[in-house]
């Protein structure tokens, strides 16, 4: 079976690429394309003498003039990959920051020979509690949120907790005995491995999202386009960066999105409201009161931690999310 891995990078990261790209070669990947997405020039030479290391017959590198998201870099490298790869070949999708934890190529390998090129498969990101809850839980909320909740918010889950109304428990122990792959709604791009097959069916992600949640709304049209997205637990890959809304927060009350960059705050709350108007809400009224109970938390937040502006840029990004399919062409 041949393996073409799509890495996507930006920013001054060819330590995290370099590891990620030697790993891939080290456990049977055949080819590699690498998008850079408008990173330094020096940045870029070292991209550059990484594809001379391997040659450019294994490795592909595709510069961008600048940063043009995540949505049309991960288009952009998965088109390179089906466009210069054998048509029976599968595409690894990878973060510049994921690397593979020893074994998980071959695993991939092993499910694709037992199921067939009409499944995709995703990586278990071993630091990422959610994924392994679902893996014992098997309840879609634990990825999705719950019914009409806004931003993952629920006010009667929230009620429910204040007054000491609780779920079962996970069983944590069940966690090390799950081998097999479990079907599951979504995913990100990070450890995906899909075959071209299967690509030709679903398409390529909607470059317009242009950044987070773009490799949700990819993997949500993979059910309905015949495909079936299986998480497995044994194949692990292992992030080497911290994501920015894990950061510890500078202020005592504040909210990670008060901190964070604005830009990574405005299309992390228009892409969600997006996704959740198309794909989840039943009920305007729920979904509503559940936004606007949010929205008030957060203001007081914002209040307290002199925050008000970005929280304006929030509200604003919420009503963009909300009416992003009138106002497509105008909103990236």
């Amino acid at each position: 079976m041949k393996i073409t891995a799509v890495v996507v990078t930006y920013a001054n990261r060819f330590d995290y690429v370099k590891q990620v790209v030697d790993e891939c070669f080290s456990q049977g990947v055949n080819k590699v394309v690498i998008i850079d997405n408008g990173s330094p020039r020096e940045n870029n030479e070292s991209l550059l003498g990484l594809q001379e290391e391997y040659t450019s017959e294994r490795v592909f590198l595709v510069t961008n003039k600048k940063n043009e998201g995540s949505a049309v870099g991960f288009s952009q490298g998965i088109r390179f990959a089906v466009k210069f790869s054998e048509p029976d070949s599968w595409i690894l999708i990878l973060d510049d920051d994921n690397k593979l934890e020893p074994g998980a190529v071959k695993k991939l390998n092993s499910l694709s020979e037992k199921h067939g090129s009409d499944n995709a498969y995703m990586c278990l990101r071993f630091d990422r509690i959610h994924y392994k809850k679902y893996l014992i839980t098997k309840e879609r909320s634990v990825l999705l949120g719950e019914p009409n909740a806004f931003m993952l918010f629920s006010l009667l889950k929230f009620i429910k907790k204040k007054l000491g109304v609780r779920k079962e428990s996970v069983n944590w122990d069940k966690f090390e005995r799950i081998t097999e792959p479990v079907e599951c709604p979504c995913g990100p791009y990070g450890g995906l491995f899909i075959s071209i097959k299967a690509i030709n069916k679903v398409g390529f992600p909607n470059e317009k999202l242009y950044l987070y949640f773009d490799d949700t709304e990819y993997t949500l049209r993979f059910k309905e386009k015949g495909v079936n997205l299986w998480l497995a637990p044994q194949a692990r890959i292992r992030d080497i960066d911290e994501s920015w809304s894990g950061k510890k927060l500078s202020k005592k009350f504040s909210h990670p999105s008060l901190e964070a960059d604005e830009f990574r705050v405005k299309y992390t709350y228009r892409n969600r409201v997006y996704m959740e108007r198309k794909y989840f809400v039943t009920s305007k009224f729920e979904y509503f009161l559940n936004a606007f109970f949010y929205l008030s938390f957060l203001g007081v937040k914002a209040v307290f931690s002199r925050s008000i502006k970005r929280y304006f840029v929030i509200c604003k990004s919420v009503y963009e999310g909300w009416n992003f399919d009138k106002n497509i062409d105008k909103l990236k």
